[in-house]
């Protein structure tokens, strides 16, 4: 076989390769379409009595962003991914996304250029982290030291990715071709720098990880400083509904989040090729559902403990006193709790006021 055919085979079977790893690629996006779809169906009749009848508020509005957002992005990056034969004009985006049409920019691909030149991913993910740093912030007693610290991850780790995605941007700018006439490669391709790749993951990774264990200490601390014990068979009986909704559902989305940015993390470093972004999809997708369910549950279970709850009421932990027990500690003349007094009963039927 000469080398000239060798070479050619050797084209055609990275050709191949690279048509084979769009594809998974575009089937986790389809995946992650199909399960924020399915909670949006099964979770819309709890989101209708508990969010969309509620007055407009600053958490409303962001569990509608965190809730419909991120389908919606997915979907309008799939359908760009999809068309083929695009015209080249790239605009730097935070977001790193580049494909936008001049064919198709009264339709799919102007949408999907506005809205990730507005912000895309970045501008999503730290929407997620304000609901987060919303309820720390209550889970704290909202003090104001460490609505200042939270504040600082926020603001910083929004900062961080946006530097470092532009310089990225930057970098991938000068790459960035169109696929050769008659090879079904949709959008446009470019090779973006793997170090401020991976260096990108860096601070969402920190800011999440401090999230999680900031919950998960005040969860323990709780306990210990009363003496007790916490075993995880007695979890239902030691909390109230809604700090158990607090502690435990924290912990639960916290980690999601940790842990999706911690694959996405290991795939920049150990994948090559369109597979470096196989995790992503599932990134906006665990944001997404994380950030809406966080909302969601405290929603649902403070008017669950006191039927006329406000949306501060639902953030800061005050819900009326039902009664749990005859000796719950003293309350407020209108039976709330305030944040830092939330009766919390211990597996050994005793109550305090913590």
């Amino acid at each position: 076989m000469s080398a000239p055919d060798a070479g050619g085979l050797a084209a055609l079977q990275a050709l191949f390769t690279v048509l084979d790893q769009n594809r998974k690629v575009d089937y986790m996006s389809l995946s992650a379409i199909a399960f924020l779809a399915y909670d949006i169906i099964i979770m819309f009749d709890a989101e209708v009595e508990f969010v969309w009848s509620a007055v407009w508020s600053l958490p409303k509005i962001l569990y509608i962003f965190a809730r419909y957002y991120g389908i919606a992005f997915l979907i309008l990056e799939f359908a760009v991914k999809q068309q083929l034969g695009l015209s080249l004009k790239v605009r730097l985006s935070i977001s790193d996304y580049y494909d936008i049409s001049n064919r198709f920019r009264s339709s799919v691909g102007a949408i999907y250029g506005s809205t990730l030149c507005g912000g895309g991913a970045i501008i999503f993910t730290t929407t997620i982290n304000a609901i987060l740093v919303m309820r720390l912030h209550a889970l704290y007693g909202k003090k104001v030291k460490v609505l200042l610290w939270l504040l600082f991850l926020l603001i910083g780790e929004f900062a961080a990715e946006l530097y470092i995605s532009t310089l990225v941007g930057i970098a991938t700018d000068k790459t960035t071709m169109l696929a050769p006439p008659g090879i079904p490669l949709g959008g446009c391709l470019a090779t973006a720098p793997q170090n401020l790749t991976l260096v990108a993951w860096v601070p969402c990774l920190i800011a999440a990880t401090i999230f999680f264990f900031m919950t998960l200490y005040q969860m323990f601390d709780s306990l210990s400083r009363r003496s007790a014990k916490l075993q995880l068979e007695d979890l239902q009986q030691s909390f109230t509904p809604l700090l158990r909704s607090f502690y435990v559902d924290g912990a639960i989305y916290f980690s999601l989040i940790a842990t999706i940015l911690l694959i996405c993390t290991v795939t920049t470093i150990t994948l090559d090729g369109p597979l470096i972004q196989i995790a992503l999809p599932w990134l906006i997708a665990i944001y997404s559902f994380s950030g809406s369910r966080l909302v969601l549950n405290l929603r649902r279970t403070a008017l669950g403990e006191k039927s006329a709850a406000t949306w501060e009421d639902t953030m800061s932990f005050r819900v009326a006193d039902h009664g749990q027990s005859g000796n719950s500690g003293s309350s407020g003349s209108n039976g709330d709790f305030p944040m830092n007094r939330l009766p919390i009963r211990i597996h050994r039927e005793e109550q305090y006021d913590v």
